[in-house]
């Protein structure tokens, strides 16, 4: 069991690939992992806190990869991943392909110009923040094919 993001960032390393969450392969995914009591507690920290430290280390990288669903990939293995899931395109080939949809080449010219943005100043960026919809299939689809990943979690304070 890990208690800390230092234990997940080993768990992730070792394993090389970690869905978040139980999946069909037994014992492998974060949640399995975890105490019952570290997911939701308001004294103990758990994974939702330790992702952000993890990602941010540099040795794995976050995102939506696992059946449109999060997880980790290990940075010793995240060229190979790539590679696999952009069937050898970077994203301006796809383009060049006419396989990148308008959408998806929208958000990533605003990431791009910026290199890191927050979802919300992305949002507002290119009129997804009104009633322009599907943001979210966007974002998970450029995570799932690796153009994408999360690198920290800033959280809004009311």
């Amino acid at each position: 069991m890990i208690h800390n993001a230092e234990e997940l960032e080993e768990l992730v390393l070792k394993s090389g690939f970690l869905p978040f969450f139980a999946n069909e392969i037994p014992g492998f995914s974060i949640e399995e992992h975890t105490p019952s009591e570290r997911w939701f507690s308001d004294t103990l920290d758990g994974p939702w806190e330790w992702k952000g430290k993890v990602s941010l280390n540099g040795k794995a990288v976050y995102g939506k990869f696992f059946r449109k669903k999060a997880g980790f990939v290990a940075m010793r293995w995240f060229p190979d991943f790539a590679n696999v899931r952009r069937d050898g395109c970077d994203f301006d080939t796809l383009i060049d392909m006419g396989r990148a949809p308008h959408p998806d080449q929208v958000i990533m010219n605003a990431v791009m110009a910026h290199h890191a943005i927050d979802t919300k100043a992305l949002k507002e960026m290119t009129g997804y923040d009104q009633e322009k919809k599907g943001f979210d299939t966007i974002m998970t689809r450029l995570q799932m094919e690796t153009y994408l990943n999360i690198r920290t979690f800033v959280y809004p304070f009311d």
